[in-house]
């Protein structure tokens, strides 16, 4: 009996996945391909010519079946050579190799040989047969490929053809994907260009949601495939960031290519960054390609690395034309049920959806999608924004009476879309989902989310469902908080009293996960900011989280801290001041029931010791001189109140690397994941305090300590850049250029600082 559960291996393309997988451990150039294709009917060739593989899965595998894939491929072979169409390497092949999961037995030998090789040897072909067992023998083998397919783990990386597979079963039209990719000539030369540009490392694709970035990265991987490029993976966001084993359980070949579509947050992408800059990281030589949000600025501008500046190449996708979302819509029309109409009708309502789908390939998509749904060609909205508004009036309508009613489902996806996603068992959540909707109890509550995943306006992605795509997502959360009067945006009457709860923490169930909500409206506040109708959502919790900070007991500014933290990168000024204003609190302790360790106190110090990490994450978004300068300002005097802490406090906590004086220095030294330098507020701030010290005036050693920190990134002929590498933590260090902005900066301090210190001027 196998002692792997080959039922985990449920599909053709996850199959097809794990061999590849397998092959390229024993021979690194062997090239996959994908389907559908230019492939001449193969799914791998080793390389250099001999041999090509054919994967074929089956869910009740049989010799007879064996024979026909055999023989129905050799069909294909023969008439693909006949046309002359073949790949250029099928000159040199000469070997067809099947690959299946069936297990070897004496009849399935015997009809190979007597069957299968004589009709290969006519086209002046070899034939072989691989089975289950030769594939377990590299199992073993090669355990970290055994614990990835079998083990239940989260893969990081997916083969290309397992990410279409996925992307089919989530595409909110049935033939979306298959569909001509229309209108991005453009995008797919540079692509061409960044492949062969052995300088090149990174291809950034930005856009509007919906504009099709997703499908953009798709396509690349095909032409990388079908360029005979090595390995293409699709990254798995959700564990690209908690993991820093990237390379296991995938073979390392001279090419390979990763795909990421929107990283889930910052973290992801400075692991990215840190891999990509690492010279003994074992990614050093992939080429990656993101896609990004342009409304994700702070996520952008990280890949605004000076030292990738060279490697990197960047794209905005643009709207397409009217005429490519009419071929686009009528592609899609011609492959549905609706094609019955006929085409004169047909090429009418594309040109409908193409005119309200304001250049975004989404909105014609969903508009095909509705018409569908409806059953025929009439009363399409006249713009995109009514197109999401009836898709999610659909989605509402149409859900069976049995389940719910349309309230309950508007309820349900106003909470989904504020928490971002919600896990089917994360049973407080859903409690508190099934109060608020009505329900009456969590099971009618995870049929009607099975039917939404169904209906595919929610994403499953293993215990995870999300709102897709992120469009239909922003309207939900539009729609129910934001209101115009005129040209102006206002705050719904929804989203106050949503406000209200947070703050006042409304009786009897508790809203869970605070931190997805904040950070929901402040991505809301974010996307109004940058289309230059702003909207304040979250200004009175602003507020109130002041006057915690300012008057509440130290339990009420450790969590007012701990919410803030959410809206620090979009407000760093607001999140400054509240920090400052816990700072110079003079707050006695409150002593709390903790669940786990009883009784303890909560002390103003203990606040005070959180805050340096939090301003260090609102400082890598400061995008104005006086929001740096405020957060060096703050930082500073937080490196004063921590030296002056007992000696065994600070015994406890100075080298845990949160202090405010290693941040303060590694603001200034300023490794990757910072939007901008620190280096002119960090010396305005020095000289400052050192024209303190004209005439000689004493400072205590808590105005040393905090000086020093600052002085001596300042004064450093080295910057430095910190990666984790297997689990290792890796400080690298490198020497300025004369010609470098801190270089110069230095020269003004070095000339300042004996004379200052001194009292010589």
């Amino acid at each position: 009996m196998s002692k792997f559960k080959w039922g985990m291996i449920s599909n053709g393309p996850l199959f097809q996945s794990l061999c590849c997988t397998l092959l390229q451990f024993e021979n690194p150039k062997l090239k996959p391909f994908t389907r559908p294709g230019p492939d001449g009917s193969i799914d791998a060739f080793s390389g250099d010519g001999p041999t090509v593989f054919q994967f074929k899965h089956h869910l009740s595998p049989s010799n007879s079946q064996v024979r026909t894939d055999a023989l129905d491929e050799l069909q294909s072979i023969a008439k693909n050579r006949a046309s002359g169409k073949f790949p250029t390497f099928w000159a040199n092949t000469k070997t067809w190799t099947l690959v299946t999961n069936i297990q070897t037995n004496a009849q399935l030998l015997e009809m190979w040989k007597k069957n299968v090789q004589p009709a290969y040897a006519k086209e002046g072909l070899n034939s072989n047969l691989v089975c289950i067992e030769y594939l377990e023998s590299l199992l073993i083998k090669h355990p970290a490929v055994a614990a990835a397919y079998f083990e239940g783990q989260n893969r990081i990386f997916l083969s290309l053809p397992e990410a279409i597979a996925g992307a089919k079963t989530r595409a909110i039209q049935s033939h979306e994907l298959d569909a001509n990719f229309v209108g991005r000539n453009e995008l797919l030369d540079k692509a061409k260009s960044f492949l062969s540009d052995p300088t090149q490392r990174l291809l950034i694709i930005t856009g509007s949601g919906g504009i099709g970035k997703s499908r953009s990265l798709l396509e690349i991987g095909k032409h990388g495939l079908e360029d005979k490029w090595g390995n293409v993976y699709w990254a798995n966001v959700t564990t690209l960031e908690a993991s820093t084993a990237w390379t296991a359980g995938i073979p390392q070949t001279d090419n390979t290519l990763i795909l990421i579509d929107e990283p889930a947050s910052s973290q992801s992408v400075r692991v990215l960054l840190e891999q990509l800059q690492s010279p003994t990281s074992p990614v050093a030589n992939w080429k990656v390609v993101v896609a990004v949000r342009s409304q994700n600025s702070s996520i952008i501008d990280l890949f605004k690395d000076k030292k990738l500046e060279k490697q990197r190449t960047e794209v905005e996708l643009e709207r397409l034309t009217p005429e490519n979302l009419e071929h686009l819509a009528l592609d899609l029309l011609q492959a549905s049920p609706l094609a019955r109409h006929g085409k004169p009708a047909l090429e009418a309502a594309s040109r409908d959806i193409a005119k309200a789908s304001g250049g975004h390939p989404i909105w014609t998509v969903i508009g095909v999608r509705i018409l569908e749904d409806k059953g025929d060609l009439r009363d399409l909205p006249k713009d995109d924004w009514g197109v999401a508004r009836l898709y999610v009036e659909q989605t509402q309508s149409q859900t069976p009476e049995t389940l719910a009613t349309e309230q309950q489902v508007r309820f349900l996806l106003n909470w989904i879309a504020l928490f971002g996603e919600v896990r089917v068992d994360d049973d407080p959540t859903l409690d508190f989902i099934t109060v608020e909707t009505g329900l009456p109890s969590k099971a009618p509550l995870l049929d009607l989310i099975s039917n939404l995943v169904g209906r595919r306006i929610l994403q499953e992605q293993g215990r995870i469902r999300r709102i897709k795509p992120d469009i239909i997502r922003d309207y939900v959360l539009f729609s129910r908080f934001v209101q115009k009067q005129g040209s102006t945006f206002y705050a719904t009457g929804h989203a106050t009293e949503l406000i209200k709860r947070i703050i006042e923490g409304s009786q009897p169930h508790q809203i869970p996960k605070l931190d997805r909500v904040i950070e929901s409206l402040n991505y809301l506040e974010l996307i109004q900011r940058l289309s230059g109708s702003p909207v304040d959502l979250l200004g009175a919790l602003v507020g109130e989280l002041s006057k915690l900070a300012s008057k509440g007991s130290s339990t009420e500014q450790l969590v007012a801290l701990q919410l803030a933290k959410h809206f620090g990168h979009s407000r760093p000024r607001e999140f400054t001041q509240i920090c400052r204003a816990i700072r110079i609190s003079q707050t006695p302790a409150t002593k709390i029931q903790d669940k786990v360790w009883g009784e303890r106190e909560i002390t103003h110090t203990e606040s005070v010791l959180e805050i340096p990490w939090a301003l260090q994450e609102a400082a890598r978004y400061a995008t104005t001189s006086e929001d740096r300068s405020a957060i060096l300002n703050e930082l500073f005097e937080l490196a004063k109140c921590e030296k002056s802490l007992s000696s065994k406090e600070w015994q406890q906590v100075h080298n845990d690397g949160k202090r405010a004086h290693r941040v303060l220095e590694k603001l200034i030294f300023s490794g990757p994941g910072f939007m901008a330098r620190f280096d002119e507020e960090a010396n305005s701030l020095a000289l400052a305090e050192l024209d303190k010290l004209k005439g000689g005036k004493a400072i205590t050693e808590a105005e040393g300590h905090a000086l020093s920190a600052v002085i001596a990134p300042l004064i450093s002929l080295q910057r430095e850049r910190t990666t984790w590498n297997k689990g290792s933590l890796l400080i690298e260090r490198y020497l300025l250029n004369p010609k470098h902005q801190a270089f110069q900066i230095r020269k003004v301090i070095v000339g300042e600082f004996p004379a200052r210190i001194f009292g010589w001027t």
